[in-house]
């Protein structure tokens, strides 16, 4: 744990303020679709991109744009740990929520491409970052989650608490100077995740009795999450479900 709390202090991770050479959005409405998802998942009633499709084009803050260029990054950020650590320990919890972090990364990407931004991660394999904090941060977390299982599953939660701290920022940022429903959707939808994430990693660490101290969240924020029920469904830009609603709602907070 002492070394999560040196990363902390030692690595600067907060959301641009801005985008530079990123101001241009797309208004051609019905043009763009995400080609990274299947036939099969436009035909699910229940699933989260087909139900951002139907909403509109909305105009881009600057900050806006920022926020998910880096949500993109911090998204496989988690993804290429997960993986990693898959490799060295063999534990399914990696694997398994490896293959969510990539359909959250697809979930985002369709964003980047409805409003015609540059993707950082386009051509970038496992562990290349273009942005020098999450690559750095990356090869901190590789590094001591090789350690052991223990220390790989404390940056499993660690990840999933800054995840947590970003998408409320990022939340926040799409509803300040123009209000975007299919942004804060978008972002309800990956903190839920995030929050059954951390629940899957508290739960392992509990069993090999590793009390772990969380970084960004509150103790009384932590343990409200982890010590409830698996959040499934689809939420609305307020944290409400949408469909396939199971376990309790906790919203952006």
């Amino acid at each position: 744990m002492k070394r999560l709390i040196l990363i902390v202090t030692t690595i600067s991770l907060l959301l641009p303020l801005a985008a530079a050479g990123q101001q241009n959005q797309n208004q051609n409405q019905n043009q763009n679709q995400n080609q990274n998802e299947s036939p099969d998942q436009n035909r699910n009633r229940c699933s989260l991109t087909p139900l951002l499709r139907d909403l509109p084009y909305e105009d881009l803050s600057e900050r806006q744009i920022a926020d998910l260029v880096f949500i993109r990054e911090e998204e496989k950020l988690a993804r290429d740990v997960y993986l990693s650590m898959y490799e060295e320990w063999g534990l399914k919890t990696f694997r398994q929520i490896a293959r969510a972090e990539k359909t959250h990364m697809r979930a985002v990407l369709y964003h980047l491409n409805k409003y015609e931004i540059p993707d950082p991660a386009a051509g970038n394999g496992v562990g290349v970052f273009t942005n020098p904090n999450l690559q750095e941060l990356y090869d901190d977390l590789v590094l001591m989650g090789s350690l052991s299982v223990g220390d790989a599953l404390e940056v499993g939660a660690f990840i999933e608490e800054l995840d947590i701290r970003d998408l409320r920022r990022a939340l926040v940022s799409s509803d300040v100077v123009t209000a975007n429903v299919d942004l804060q959707m978008l972002y309800q939808n990956l903190l839920k995740g995030s929050r059954n994430h951390l629940r899957a990693f508290h739960k392992k660490l509990t069993r090999l009795g590793i009390v772990y101290d969380p970084q960004f969240l509150t103790q009384q924020e932590y343990d409200e999450i982890v010590y409830s029920p698996k959040e499934k469904g689809v939420v609305d830009a307020s944290g409400e479900y949408l469909c396939g609603g199971e376990g309790k709602r906790l919203g952006a907070g």
